[in-house]
């Protein structure tokens, strides 16, 4: 199962200069890459200047990234927990809050728990925040 570490460009804007949120953006990559994703999915792009970004990072990271629309069907928590079938999941930890008790602390428990299930349902590519959860999830078989 390959693991990609989402990184919503929307989610992690912490300035109105771009200089300080591209860095902010370049270290989450990083931190991404060492935590073991195997490529990182971006979604949030809004401006030819993020796109720049994206193709200097690419250079710079030894995994593959993807933007959105690169994956045609990507399930989301949703319709994964009313029964969709899919090669791809998303799990963002919005969705976790919105459809579980809206406690942050548990939302690594609930990553797991559907990063497991998704394995067992035959799920090839899960896009993740939590990369943690999600590999300590997968050591169970």
């Amino acid at each position: 199962m390959k693991i990609l570490g989402l990184l919503d460009l929307n989610k992690l804007k912490i300035s109105e200069k771009e200089e300080v949120n591209f860095e902010n953006y370049r270290i989450f990559s990083y931190r991404l890459s060492e935590l073991g994703a195997d490529g990182i999915y971006i979604k949030g792009i809004n401006k030819d200047s993020d796109l720049i970004f994206i193709n200097e990072l690419k250079n710079e990271i030894d995994i593959p990234i993807f933007k959105e629309n690169d994956f045609e069907d990507i399930i989301h928590i949703e319709e994964f927990l009313k029964g969709k079938k899919g090669t791809t999941l998303i799990i963002e930890e919005e969705e976790i809050l919105e459809h579980f008790d809206g406690r942050k602390e548990f939302v690594p428990i609930y990553t797991a728990l559907i990063s497991y299930k998704a394995k067992k349902e035959g799920f090839i590519t899960l896009i993740v925040e939590d990369i943690e959860a999600v590999k300590a999830s997968l050591k169970f078989e």
